[in-house]
Order: structure tokens, then sequence, then C-alpha cells
């Protein structure tokens, strides 16, 4: 299945198993976008991002359950997990992106990537799942060290968002800036674009 020509994602990331979705929130990605979710529950196989078309929401709040049962598994749900785990799972290569604290990480994105980009990773499977649940914990307590007195949880919500707007930079995107902040990212498909894979592989 080809991935769509044109993204409008609302991306959410709590620390909890409930997902607050607003009447903005789905106004900005109807009717064609999707709402982007991280879900952490080991039994629905998180962590990992599920996309939900904007049709299947409504306003209030949906569970973590409700949103693995109207996902689309397609290609667009592929990519993201991909390139998003394999930050993760680079500790090296995120430690080097939030090595100033997790504020202007949005800036130092490009240096990371030329510089230090994330590893592919090989594991897959129950195995990979495991690996990302550690990688993330990992990640949430370097956040919190960064943030004290702050909000490490949305704090993190907003790096999440770096990293999947990286990996569909890498996947031929274009971002389009969006001064109204909703949806949270919009992006046009490049014409005569490939896909680009990472230089590196690690088998960790």
């Amino acid at each position: 299945m080809s991935l769509p020509k044109t993204l409008k994602l609302e991306v959410k990331a709590p620390r909890s198993t409930r997902y607050q979705l607003s009447a903005r929130d789905i106004a900005g990605i109807t009717p064609d976008g999707f709402l982007v979710a991280l879900l952490t529950d080991r039994r629905l196989r998180g962590p990992r991002w599920v996309v939900v078309p904007a049709a299947q929401l409504s306003v209030g709040n949906a569970s973590a359950k409700e949103l693995a049962a109207s996902e689309f598994a397609g290609s667009l749900a592929e990519m993201l997990n991909r390139g998003w785990s394999d930050w993760i799972l680079d500790q090296s290569a995120w430690e080097r992106l939030l090595e100033e604290g997790t504020s202007g990480v949005r800036s130092r994105m490009a240096w990371c990537r030329s510089q230090h980009p994330p590893r592919q990773n090989s594991a897959t499977g129950l195995v990979r799942e495991a690996k990302i649940v550690e990688a993330l914990d990992a990640l949430r307590m370097s956040i919190d060290n960064a943030v004290i007195g702050r909000s490490g949880a949305q704090q993190e919500g907003s790096i999440h968002q770096i990293l999947l707007e990286d990996v569909i930079q890498l996947n031929g995107y274009k971002i389009i800036e969006n001064p109204v902040g909703v949806p949270d990212i919009q992006a046009q498909l490049r014409s005569q674009t490939l896909p680009t894979v990472g230089p590196e592989t690690t088998k960790d």
C-alpha cells in the first residue's frame, strides 16, 4: 500500500492509557487526516504508534484499547514505527539530540541527522518490542531529569513529534510550516522522491 501524498497528523503521546481529543484536534485532520497515538500497553503490542483515520474519532476521552481497535494498519504506520523506534533504540543518537536539554531540539535535529543519525536496528517482533520498552523508559528518565520542576510528559510529547517529523522527511515528505498549530504535523510527499534508509545497521 502506497503512502498518502499529503499528511495531516494529530500526535498524542500521553503517559497514561487515556487520550483526550478535542473538537479542534479532530477538525484539524478532517476529512482525510489521522490521529497518531503512542500506545505503551504491552497487551496491545506497545510501545508503538497507531494510526487512526479522522472519521473513526469522536470528541472526548478515548482509551488505548479503543484506538487499537480502530487503527489503520498500513504503510504509514509501518514507516512511522520503524523510523521512530530506530531513534528510541539508539540511545547514543537521542542522547546527542538531547545533550543540551529539551530546549532547541528541533533546531539540533538537522545536525544530528547529518552527523549522528540513528542506526537501523534489525531486531524484530517481541525482541524489538521488549527493547523499545527499556529504551523508552530510559528516554523518559533523561527527559524528566532535564526538566525538573516542569512537565516531563509535555516535553516528551514535543520530542516524539520532532522524531516523527524527521522520519516523515526522511521518507520523502516536505514538512509544511503551520503557524496555527493544528494539525500537529502537515506534510506533502515530494514528487519523484524515494524513501531513504539510514546509513548504518545494528543488531543490538
